[in-house]
């Protein structure tokens, strides 16, 4: 059986550097830095705070209606939010109008949320990304960036 190649790349961040284990203890200026903290609000009208995510395992997917590489792992990552529910995954849509994404969300049944930063937002600042990057988080920390 062919495994996609997503799976492969979740797989190995899961079982080989990223893990929901917190850094060992350390002098303070050993330990890694807590990832940015964000609020954003969902399309759903939900606040996903990154906050109240410590300690799981988080994927933070930044990608856009018009970027054809994103919409085709949308699928995978739909089928991994529902099959491992323990990672918190959250779609971070980049220069994409809200009619685009609500649609996108009902043609492909994304049942993770997806939020649209506004202008203001410094998210894409804070984490230095593009559209087509997913970002692990374990306890808080960055621990892989997949391009």
């Amino acid at each position: 059986m062919r495994i996609h190649w997503f799976w492969r790349i979740v797989v190995m961040a899961l079982s080989s550097g990223c893990s929901p284990e917190p850094p060992p203890a350390g002098p303070e200026e050993d330990r890694p830095a807590l990832a940015p903290d964000f609020s954003l609000e969902t399309i759903d009208g939900d606040i996903f705070k990154l906050r109240e995510m410590r300690g799981k395992t988080v994927m933070l997917n930044f990608w856009g209606t018009w970027c054809e590489p994103c919409l085709r792992e949308m699928p995978e990552l739909n089928r991994l939010a529902i099959a491992h529910p323990e990672i918190a995954v959250l779609g971070i849509a980049v220069r994409s109008g809200r009619s685009s994404v609500e649609a996108l969300q009902n043609d492909l049944a994304i049942r993770y949320p997806l939020a649209i930063p506004p202008k203001d937002s410094t998210v894409f600042d804070d984490y230095e990304m593009s559209v087509g990057t997913a970002v692990f988080l374990a306890s808080g920390i960055v621990d892989c960036i997949f391009c």
